[in-house]
């Protein structure tokens, strides 16, 4: 849901609030999000201080949906929790789409003797929850149709 949150620009309605009204099940995640917010805020002030004025997202739309999704709700649901914050279905695609690829992108280069164990076995994890269907499954979702798309 982190990954989420810093890879994804979010709705157009983002609510700065909703991390705090999600209700999230976790006391971690809440603390996580807190202090990513706070890093966030450092890392904007150093680059303003270097000339780089590359906005940094930090997402509540795009955290609350993946974890909705790795939580297992289906893609009705999480099409419609995405809808609400003003996504379309897309929108809600790529940015699901997006997480999978960076944590993807982690397993494969992370160096295994820098990590420990708990670590990797929490990417797999994170991993084999995103990776489902539609997102596993080549799927072209365009404003709310869907079509499968075989290559040839």
């Amino acid at each position: 849901a982190l990954v989420a949150a810093m890879v994804s620009q979010g709705g157009r309605s983002e609510s700065q609030d909703r991390i705090v009204d999600m209700s999230l099940p976790e006391v971690k995640l809440t603390a996580a999000v807190a202090w990513l917010s706070k890093e966030r805020e450092r890392l904007a002030e150093s680059q303003w201080r270097h000339g780089v004025m590359e906005p940094i997202a930090l997402s509540s739309d795009a955290l609350a949906l993946a974890l909705s999704w790795a939580s297992g709700g289906d893609w009705k649901d999480v099409s419609e929790e995405g809808i609400g914050s003003g996504m379309a279905d897309g929108d809600i695609f790529r940015c699901l789409m997006r997480t999978l690829e960076v944590l993807t992108g982690l397993e494969a280069v992370v160096d295994k003797s820098f990590v420990g164990s708990a670590w990797q076995v929490r990417l797999k994890s994170a991993i084999d929850a995103m990776d489902r269907s539609p997102l596993r499954d080549n799927m072209v979702i365009d404003e709310g149709t869907v079509e499968l798309d075989l290559g040839l």
